[in-house]
């Protein structure tokens, strides 16, 4: 007797054995929150905690002037405080493995890499622009130093890079999600506000200083690094420099498939064909070689492409013929055919 199925020999649903985890397909987004999360515990758990976040902070005048370069890495690695470190983490994690999963992972770490790189030159010409409006200097007070200059606690310079890549490329697939007092708002309402929440309204002190100033140069680099037409739009880490990535955080990253999503980017629309043919092959293993796989049904027509699925992707630059193939191929499904025109598959 079969004793291992549980009552009545029957197999756990293929559901429940091959779900995967939030961060399956996106091991770079998993380990950066993970870090975020481990710095900021490592530092409330000192008694002098404040002192140590004013010293790991990004701070232009220490950098430029004092040589403290290590904050153009301290300085975004974790949030300030706990409220911001949750609402910063939530919307960072929605977006990035998002993008992840689109991009590849090698192609996302170079996005954040080359990200990081324009901001510090973008941060070097704020300061530069406070310098000579009088705002910075050796002649100014230590207290005008410190309220005038570009200092923050967080990766914002990320999270306005991901608004721009979510704003952008991100279509919209229900204009009418939901309407308050009249007014009728898209699904993509959602993460704007938690983005807004993050950039605008965190509880850091000085905003302008503090929070909009560097999600702003994340979004002007967001938009230097991801836009095809300018270099390091093709920026891209070489394999090798991933080997001790790896080997430190192997441990970390899930073996299990990525979702369906990152299957239709580098197949285009064969991602959902794929995957019931992967549920088939499990069931026909679970139940044994005995029982012959279900017939398929037979293949339903593909209706048009509707205009305002056609108008929301040729508003994003793709020509009108090129969109409807698209839609086509992947059953009119708006972001899949979005993931297939951006990729180029």
């Amino acid at each position: 007797m079969n004793h291992h199925h549980g009552m009545g020999g029957a197999p756990p649903p293929a559901n429940s054995m091959n779900q995967p985890s939030f961060f399956a397909g996106a091991p770079v987004t998993k380990v950066t929150i993970l870090m975020s999360l481990l710095m900021y515990a490592l530092i409330e758990m000192q008694h002098n905690a404040s002192q140590l976040r004013k010293g790991f902070e990004m701070n232009s005048y220490q950098v430029w002037n004092n040589g403290q370069f290590y904050r153009f890495i301290t300085g975004r690695m974790t949030f300030g405080n706990g409220g911001d470190l949750v609402m910063g983490s939530i919307i960072f994690a929605m977006l990035s493995k998002r993008y992840e999963r689109e991009m590849s992972s090698r192609k996302f770490a170079s996005f954040l890499l080359s990200t990081w790189l324009v901001t510090i030159g973008i941060e070097y010409l704020l300061y530069q622009t406070f310098v000579g409006m009088g705002f910075v200097g050796t002649t100014v007070t230590t207290t005008r130093q410190q309220h005038s200059n570009v200092t923050y606690t967080g990766p914002y310079p990320w999270v306005g890079a991901l608004a721009y890549l979510f704003h952008v490329y991100t279509p919209r697939q229900h204009p009418r999600f939901f309407g308050i007092l009249g007014f009728h708002f898209s699904e993509k309402a959602i993460p704007y506000a938690l983005l807004c929440q993050v950039m605008l309204m965190g509880n850091s002190g000085n905003i302008l200083q503090h929070q909009l100033l560097p999600s702003l140069a994340g979004i002007m680099a967001g938009f230097a690094c991801s836009t095809p037409q300018l270099p390091l739009a093709n920026m891209e880490i070489p394999s090798y420099l991933t080997t001790p990535f790896k080997m430190i955080f192997g441990f970390l990253v899930d073996t299990d498939p990525p979702p369906i999503l990152s299957a239709t980017v580098g197949g285009g629309g064969g991602g959902a064909g794929a995957g019931a043919n992967r549920g088939g092959g499990a069931a026909r293993g679970a139940g044994g070689a005995g029982i012959p796989p279900a017939p398929r049904p037979p293949p339903q027509p593909v209706e048009p492409p509707s205009e305002v699925a056609i108008e929301q992707l040729t508003s994003m630059g793709f020509d009108r013929e090129r969109v409807e193939r698209a839609l086509r191929q992947n059953n009119n499904n708006v972001e899949h055919a979005a993931n297939q025109l951006l990729t180029g598959s």
